[in-house]
């Protein structure tokens, strides 16, 4: 049971990089979702179940994390940066455009950690190891929005469009 959990707080081990933990998570997700926009199973449905169920089981699982490795929010759990990513996503209709800038704009939120994001990393266990990268996720979601707007008003070449409406 110790290596199942293991093997998903730190999303198949990825967490265990020896370099950039949670960039290595982050690519991980994003290679995960570029499999599900290829088996066809990208939908706001899938998402949020898929949302909700990594959001859970970090939530759960943080809080033994913290136990067993005898720290606040190690480093090797990385499973919430999957979470964070997904929200980085949650409104978009999938293409590389968005893979690429859900990474990227989630990385700069959740390594920058603009106010209030710092402040979730207070919270208590798996909840305190969860919120910071669920907000870094939604300001890297309004960032994108933003782009997605700009390239719909100017006319830029980018598949950055969101799900449920048109601009």
């Amino acid at each position: 049971m110790e290596q199942l959990a293991k093997f998903l707080i730190t999303f198949g081990f990825l967490g265990y990089s020896r370099y950039i933990p949670g960039t290595m998570g982050t690519l991980g997700a994003a290679a995960g979702y570029g499999l599900l926009w290829h088996w066809q199973w990208v939908n706001i449905a899938s998402l949020a179940l898929l949302l909700a169920v990594v959001s859970l089981l970090t939530w759960l699982l943080g809080n033994w994390a913290e136990r067993y490795w005898q720290k606040k929010d190690p480093q090797c759990v990385v499973l919430d940066e999957v979470a964070g990513f997904l929200v980085s996503v949650f409104l978009f209709q999938p293409s590389w455009w968005v893979i690429a800038g859900g990474f990227l704009s989630f990385r700069l939120f959740d390594g920058w950690k603009p106010y209030p994001i710092r402040k979730m990393e207070a919270l208590p266990g798996g909840l305190g190891i969860l919120c910071d990268d669920l907000l870094a996720g939604v300001y890297a979601l309004m960032l994108l929005l933003l782009l997605s707007w700009l390239a719909h008003v100017n006319g830029w070449p980018m598949q950055l469009q969101p799900a449920l409406w048109q601009w």
